[in-house]
């Protein structure tokens, strides 16, 4: 997804436009890569539940 974020400030919007904090500035298009970090952070999620769920069958079946 791409971001336009102010080059002076961490003001960022979906929009191309100008800052509102800056008068004059416009905000310069940002490829956004937190997404990428996100689904790795789920699947990270996903594996400790994986993990969860193999300990507690090990405790079943003793």
């Amino acid at each position: 997804m791409t971001k336009y974020k102010c080059p002076y400030g961490d003001y960022e919007q979906d929009m191309a436009g100008m800052c509102p904090n800056h008068h004059g500035v416009e905000l310069e298009m940002v490829e956004e890569e937190e997404m990428e970090m996100k689904e790795g952070a789920e699947t990270g999620e996903g594996e400790m539940e994986m993990k969860k769920d193999e300990d507690a069958d090990e405790e079943d079946e003793e």
